[in-house]
């Protein structure tokens, strides 16, 4: 009965729940959607408030831009949760960075979109200029199997 009870409890209940879901597009799409292409290594990371929102705030300085007239550093934005798209970026890793500033507004949109930062997140291509320690380990455990591969 008590289970019977709960269950009626929990059903009346309204749970939000957020989880990142992206359609990758093309990179041709990619590059006229975002604003900010660059090529940067993270030099800072550290925290932002606004309004109700904890951000990540990473600070680069830029190698190489494809888009938009950056200085030798910029600075861009994330959300700390990759449930939430977050992007996690690495210190001292080099990236290649496809930031925008999103264009939307009003109700939902998050503080700091709503002001104008360059914001990144999962759904976006930007991706470590380099493989990781794991991807390398990877290529090195394929090469070794492939000389035991047998014929299906």
């Amino acid at each position: 009965m008590k289970i019977i009870a709960l269950f009626i409890t929990l059903s009346w209940v309204s749970v939000d729940v957020f989880s990142c879901s992206c359609a990758r597009m093309s990179l041709p799409a990619a590059f006229e959607y975002y604003e900010f292409i660059f090529i940067g290594r993270v030099v800072k990371h550290d925290h932002a408030s606004w309004i109700d929102e904890n951000l990540d705030r990473f600070e680069f300085k830029v190698s190489h831009r494809f888009k938009e007239n950056l200085d030798s550093e910029a600075t861009v934005y994330s959300h700390p949760s990759t449930a939430s798209c977050g992007f996690k970026f690495e210190q001292s890793v080099e990236y290649l960075v496809f930031a925008n500033i999103p264009k939307q507004s009003g109700s939902g949109v998050a503080s700091h979109q709503q002001s104008g930062f360059p914001n990144v997140s999962l759904c976006s291509p930007t991706t470590p200029t380099s493989p990781s320690a794991a991807e390398l380990e990877r290529r090195k455990v394929m090469r070794y199997l492939e000389k035991f591969e047998l014929d299906i």
